[in-house]
């Protein structure tokens, strides 16, 4: 994958500056754009990052050099591209007469050309990756505010059920609370990931603490299942660093376990709305009479799915082909990362692009952590703890279709994948 030791040409610190700081503010600004339709969001997103690919024009990306450095990447993604273009062409629910078709499958090439410009610049800029990843708990944090703000602003006049079927619908700056999970399970996982990592003053860590437990309550609140399983699977992998590389994080593991207990306890304190609480998912899957019923009605929508596609495996039903087929049941995808990529996909398709995901990990975790003898890059560390938290919420839901966290998982990959360079080596953490 996109790795190497040395940048092909770096970049001068003026337009590097300029372009660090148009880099935050889009990140931190991404949720800000996603009010209305999940199909308004994709097209606010893909002009957010069509925003960002012309800035980055100004530090142009050397493709020629990259496919020399990178050959095999190169094929795959040529021959992933390839396949769905012919999914698209081929479709056999003839989607090239159908909306929104056509955005679908230019949004997802450029969500793969934001990965490649993001890797560019960070990788010949040398440019502090902090920065840009503390942009995605500051844009959550905001988002909690948001909530707060709407709370005193409606309690005189809705009733607590309307304004939870308001949140519900349309929860500030996006078009489903469901949605609002991935950016809060995006910026919690950062926030883990540096707050055991991090060295700081006490002032500071008790800022990052209270900043910690003011995401697990959110999180909590929220009531997703699948963003608080994600979350504990940072944890997970937090941990696994940890003893991989015998580094002695006792008193940092003891508030970092404090902050989700004192989150729960905070989130049984908030308005208690239909969808909210961690009591309430355990009442839910106490009473469910049946895996389809625990599952909120996944599994009925996966064998649907696979009832479209069983026929047509090989390229799959072509971009936004689950939204077109016709005993489609519920939603945009199928909240599942697998029937996803096959139904727009097939397998050839979804066989390549699950090898470029793969292999990029792979790469991150020998870079950062197997082949790191004393030192660990905990910037790097925070964007696999990303990948790692929206890849496992993928399992259920749209974090790999949907755009704001597509934008993030882009992010993440880039900056996961991009080698400790020397100006940053105060960053890593020793032993």
């Amino acid at each position: 994958m996109l790795t190497q030791e040395e940048p092909m040409f770096t970049i001068s610190n003026k337009i590097n500056n300029w372009l660090a700081h148009a880099i935050f503010l889009l990140i931190v600004g991404i949720v800000f754009v996603t009010s209305g339709s999940s199909l308004a969001n994709a097209d606010a997103v893909f002009r957010t990052e069509l925003a960002f690919i012309t800035l980055c024009l100004f530090t142009p990306l050397p493709f020629s050099k990259i496919i020399y450095e990178h050959k095999r990447t190169a094929i795959v993604m040529a021959l992933w591209f390839l396949c769905i273009t012919f999914s698209l062409i081929h479709s056999p629910l003839n989607l090239l007469e159908k909306p929104f078709v056509l955005e679908r499958y230019v949004q997802t090439l450029t969500h793969v050309l934001t990965f490649l410009f993001f890797w560019n610049f960070i990788y010949r800029s040398g440019a502090k990756i902090e920065r840009f990843l503390f942009a995605a708990p500051l844009s959550t944090l905001l988002i909690v505010g948001a909530f707060f703000y709407e709370w005193l602003d409606f309690s005189s006049h809705l009733s607590l059920g309307s304004l939870s079927l308001k949140w519900w619908h349309e929860p500030p700056f996006n078009s489903h609370l469901r949605h609002t999970g991935y950016q809060a399970t995006a910026g919690l996982s950062v926030l883990i990931a540096l707050f055991i990592f991090k060295k700081a003053s006490r002032y500071e860590a008790a800022l990052q603490f209270i900043a910690l437990t003011m995401l697990w309550s959110f999180v909590l609140w929220l009531g997703g299942r699948a963003a608080i399983m994600s979350a504990i699977g940072v944890m997970l992998y937090i941990w696994m660093i940890v003893r991989i590389k015998s580094i002695n994080k006792n008193l940092s593991f003891c508030a970092l376990g404090a902050s989700p207990i004192l989150g729960l306890f905070v989130s049984e304190l908030l308005p208690n709305l239909d969808w909210s609480g961690a009591i309430r998912i355990y009442h839910s899957v106490s009473t469910a009479d049946n895996i389809n019923d625990l599952s909120t009605g996944r599994i009925k929508i996966w064998l649907s799915t696979w009832e479209s596609l069983k026929d047509h495996p090989i390229f799959g039903l072509g971009p936004q082909g689950y939204y077109y087929m016709p005993n489609r049941i519920f939603g945009y995808q199928p909240h599942n990362v697998f029937l996803q990529f096959l139904t727009e996909w097939g397998l050839i398709g979804s066989v390549l692009f699950l090898y470029l995901l793969v292999t990029g990990f792979w790469q991150g975790v020998k870079l950062h952590i197997v082949n790191r003898d004393t030192n660990l890059n905990q910037s790097a560390l925070a964007a696999g703890a990303i990948i790692v938290a929206l890849t496992i919420h993928s399992l259920v839901d749209g974090t790999y279709y949907h755009p704001q966290p597509s934008f993030y998982l882009a992010m993440a990959y880039a900056f996961w994948l991009c080698p400790d360079r020397p100006k940053n080596k105060h960053d890593n953490l020793q032993k």
